[in-house]
């Protein structure tokens, strides 16, 4: 549809050299003709699919995935046996219904999250199971969050009852995790997630295949997309094959929906009354038009003036992405939540209570907190330092010992209820935090979190007061590094260094 080019340094990226050396080839269609059979070899005399080539039984779960691959990879035009897939779809049916034979010695009852995954696939190959779909739905609130979503998909796109479709999936948005750029979704119960192959990443991309054929209008098609697209890895990857599955799946859904139509247009873009950027779009492109105005071009303080973007023509879809970027005149002295709560104090060196000044040559801790109701990936704190205050870095074997043997590590009791809530097991609680990085600067402390789990986490910087005067605490400020629109800062003052024969106050 884009005709971009194919470049085999991405097949080694996405592919990885081992396969890539098991099929002598970095062509993507011979890798996926190989790779279809390859699964078609692992089919099972009973029509389900193994896990591995050395099972004699066939997996429920596997063959519902199984067939799912098959069954896209014929719509798309490649060579399937399409009497074997037609066996794996009726051991499928069997598996929806919850009947499916057992080719061990026990018999074990079909757990609702592989039925719901088979009458999926059987849905999304064109041999849906209306039935075994009704059954599911009267028993979905012993499904988890990816077996509702999948549900939801097989009965819309099965042709089964919209209307409980449209129930689930307005059920499973209710619940969303949503920022100002990106929304997902999030199992509620640990225990619900399926032990091999589920995520929210998974699961937000099987909700968006489906919003998109029941809503393509829907807001949130947008920034669930926008989701998937920034969970991706550095070199275009993703976590597990599980979740590039079905995040390519339900992309792909996204641009077959909404950009049926190859584009036609001008977009125009209007601040107030005055056209700021114009430019045509014409055919299918991947480049995106970008305009910078500096802060004189926009509207005084205290007036308003709508920002308009305009698409004129009939064809194509407009998408468009405004970020305001600013620096305040004045340092800001009130705290903001934009999705991170910060708050950070400074108290004495051995705890009790909060200060507002301090004698020359004492010790002090900045403490903060940063609450979050969401799991966040990668974000930055910062604490900037009063000018009168100088961080003591206590990794450094020429710093004078602290009182008491500290070490300059700072997990407490809430820290350690934050690591609980976390699922982190306890015997390891005293040595958590959720900040695996950190550097000390002349003028501020920086901790960095690969993955910030929901809850409230403290850390703590030591300093010693060293300048007697009044210095300006500028704000903590928390950041989602690559969603600068999640943030949070905490409030602002002033604090001051005494001289040593002064009182200070708390």
């Amino acid at each position: 549809m884009f005709k971009l080019p194919w470049r085999p340094d991405s097949a080694r990226a996405w592919v990885g050299e081992d396969a890539i050396a098991h099929w002598g080839t970095t062509d993507p269609d011979e890798v996926a003709a190989k790779t279809v059979k390859a699964i078609e070899a692992l089919q099972r005399v009973d029509g389900g699919y193994g896990y591995w080539s050395s099972d004699s039984c066939s997996s429920p779960h596997g063959s519902a995935y199984a067939v799912l691959a098959l069954g896209r990879a014929a719509e798309v035009g490649y060579p399937v046996d399409t009497e074997a897939l037609k066996r794996g779809q009726q051991f499928l049916a069997r598996v929806a219904s919850g009947s499916a034979p057992s080719c061990s010695w026990w018999w074990r009852e079909i757990d609702p999250g592989t039925r719901a995954f088979a009458v999926y696939a059987l849905a999304r190959t064109r041999a849906p199971k209306n039935t075994s779909a009704s059954v599911l739905y009267a028993k979905r609130d012993a499904l988890p969050f990816y077996g509702k979503a999948m549900l939801a998909d097989a009965l819309y796109v099965g042709g089964g009852d919209r209307a409980q479709a449209r129930q689930l999936t307005t059920q499973l948005l209710d619940r969303a995790q949503e920022t100002s750029g990106t929304l997902h979704l999030e199992e509620m119960n640990a225990v619900t997630y399926q032990s091999d192959w589920s995520s929210d990443l998974r699961t937000t991309a099987i909700a968006l295949q489906t919003l998109v054929d029941v809503n393509p209008d829907h807001p949130y098609v947008g920034k669930m997309a926008r989701y998937l697209v920034e969970k991706r890895g550095p070199d275009g990857r993703y976590r597990t094959t599980q979740e590039a599955a079905f995040a390519l799946m339900a992309l792909t859904e996204v641009v077959r929906v909404r950009e049926k139509d190859a584009p036609d247009f001008v977009a125009r873009v209007l601040l107030g009354n005055t056209q700021v950027v114009e430019a045509p779009f014409r055919g299918r492109s991947m480049d995106a038009r970008r305009l910078v105005l500096s802060m004189t071009q926009l509207p005084a303080m205290g007036t308003k003036s709508a920002l308009d973007f305009i698409r004129d023509g009939a064809k194509g879809r407009l998408s468009y992405t405004a970020v305001l970027r600013y620096a305040p005149a004045e340092m800001p002295r009130t705290p903001l939540d934009r999705g991170l709560v910060v708050q950070r104090w400074i108290e004495p060196y051995g705890g009790g209570g909060q200060l507002k000044a301090v004698k020359a040559g004492e010790l002090v801790r900045l403490r903060v907190r940063i609450g979050t109701p969401s799991a966040r990936s990668n974000v930055a704190l910062e604490i900037p330092l009063p000018a009168g205050l100088e961080a003591v870095d206590t990794s450094l074997s020429t710093t004078a010992r602290l009182p008491g043997g500290d070490s300059g590590a700072d997990i407490d009791a809430e820290e350690t209820e934050g690591a609980r809530q976390a699922g982190v097991p306890p015997w390891v609680y005293g040595f958590w935090n959720p900040f695996n990085h950190a550097e000390l600067r002349d003028d501020r402390a920086l901790f960095f979190s690969n993955e910030l789990p929901p809850g409230v986490h403290t850390v703590s910087v030591v300093a010693r007061a060293t300048t007697p005067g009044e210095f300006l605490l500028v704000p903590a400020r928390a950041e989602a590094m690559y969603q600068p629109e999640v943030f949070g800062r905490s409030d602002g003052w002033t604090f001051q260094v005494l001289d040593e024969g002064t009182v200070a106050s708390r």
